[in-house]
């Protein structure tokens, strides 16, 4: 891999490396060392510093550009990307929750840093309030700790 202005995002496994690259989005695979450019909506890359998850099979990056809403870019077959949740204010991913949910944050606009934190069942599309925080933290994967 190339020297990048931005640390790598790892897959779990350590087979994928996703970087940018003079503002290109790059997919470095390290089982077939093949380096592949991948798709975004405006050409250019998204993805700011290291935000973003890996779905559980490595197959697909979850992340939160300057539009509203959730990418997902398609790993498997460079198909590009698609956007859950349009419309809505998300402030950034936090985790892959139990089973297919990713955890997200939303944007307050009342000038704190209280944050609401929502479930998003991928297959179903059903969102759910969590709780609210300030800060940083990981939740338990059963949502209540």
């Amino acid at each position: 891999m190339p020297p990048t202005d931005q640390y790598p995002i790892i897959s779990s496994d350590l087979s994928k490396y996703l970087y940018v690259l003079n503002g290109h989005l790059y997919l470095y695979d390290a089982i077939s060392k093949r380096t592949t450019e991948m798709k975004t909506e405006k050409g250019k890359a998204d993805v700011i510093h290291g935000h973003g998850v890996f779905s559980p099979d490595n197959t697909k990056f979850y992340f939160v550009d300057d539009q509203p809403g959730i990418v997902v870019l398609d790993l498997s077959g460079n198909s590009g990307t698609k956007r859950l949740l349009a419309g809505t204010d998300v402030s950034g991913i936090m985790q892959w929750g139990q089973g297919n949910q990713l955890i997200f944050t939303t944007y307050k606009k009342d000038n704190t840093f209280i944050n609401d934190i929502y479930s998003l069942d991928i297959p179903t599309g059903k969102v759910q309030f969590i709780t609210k925080n300030e800060g940083d933290f990981i939740l338990s994967p059963d949502q209540k700790n």
